[in-house]
């Protein structure tokens, strides 16, 4: 079977690249915005299992764009629609995020549509609720992945550190602290869970190797991450214990995401219970390092 991801130049997508097998295709020729490209590359290519990682990305400071949301659901629908993607029967992986998660303090995967999401973040939020709705109504199978505050070593970062916000907290945090910004969004007390890239590339991994048997398709959801999480303010003040930086972190309490983002994995451990995810204190202060050292190259 063909494995085809969606979104080749992005963070996970970079890590899928490194560590699934021969069969895992790329999409330079796949624009989602051109329905005449994805006929002509379905029509050419035949992906039994697709991931999908790929979206358009604004970061916090950008929750107020519609386009946010008109543009990725464009995208979704014009892969729907498409007379080549719909001309088999497909699995797909649709990899969600944490901003729709439901603004309530603990829940799994039973309670994602009980709430709205946190309003920090609303389009590009509502286009992952939708997006997986559309999915799940479609005539192939959806697998959707919920992973908590992603990080790891292929981030993408500007080498001109002319921008920040569309990176997630962690990346971002070395190149404002560079550019000598010294004040953060939200109030420093907010919890979150970290996971690392590589982790949810080794699930996707291991879910790919598993849906080669077609008897395992299906539609159901997953949140991953890990049990532990923190508060923003230690891991700034951990950045700067790490490398010497003596001068104050302000939070100006602005635009705040929710108090507690805490996804329990209770179904990905029932039915996955030897997958392992690496401590997320650790995956946060390798990745800050591997960070230090990107930047001040």
């Amino acid at each position: 079977m063909n494995t085809l991801v969606i979104g080749s130049k992005g963070q996970v997508a970079r890590h899928l690249k490194a560590i699934l097998p021969a069969h895992y295709s790329n999409n330079l020729f796949l624009d989602l915005l051109q329905p005449t490209s994805i006929e002509s590359f379905f029509w050419g290519f035949e992906a039994d299992i697709v991931v999908m990682p790929a979206a358009i990305v604004g970061g916090i400071e950008f929750q107020g764009s519609n386009n946010i949301f008109t543009t990725n659901i464009n995208m979704v629908m014009n892969l729907l629609q498409s007379k080549a993607f719909n001309s088999r029967k497909r699995q797909i992986i649709f990899i969600s995020s944490t901003c729709a998660f439901p603004d309530i303090e603990n829940f799994s995967e039973d309670d994602l549509f009980v709430a709205p999401p946190h309003p920090s973040n609303t389009y590009y939020a509502n286009y992952k609720r939708v997006a997986e709705l559309l999915f799940n109504n479609s005539i192939h199978n959806c697998i959707t992945l919920y992973p908590s505050n992603l990080i790891g070593e292929q981030c993408i970062i500007d080498v001109n550190y002319t921008r920040t916000y569309n990176l997630h907290f962690i990346d971002a945090l070395p190149i404002k602290l560079k550019k000598k910004e010294f004040n953060f969004l939200g109030t420093g007390t907010e919890f979150r869970q970290f996971l690392s890239t590589n982790d949810l590339a080794r699930f996707i991994k291991l879910l790919v190797e598993e849906l080669h048997d077609p008897t395992k398709w299906r539609t159901t959801n997953y949140i991953i991450g890990p049990e532990t999480h923190y508060i923003i303010s230690y891991v700034v003040n951990l950045y700067k214990h790490l490398f010497g930086i003596k001068y104050p972190i302000v939070f100006n309490g602005e635009l705040s995401g929710p108090k507690i983002k805490f996804g329990r994995t209770d179904k990905l451990r029932k039915e996955y219970p030897n997958f392992q995810i690496e401590h997320s204190l650790e995956t946060i202060i390798n990745n800050l390092k591997y960070l230090k050292v990107l930047i001040d190259q």
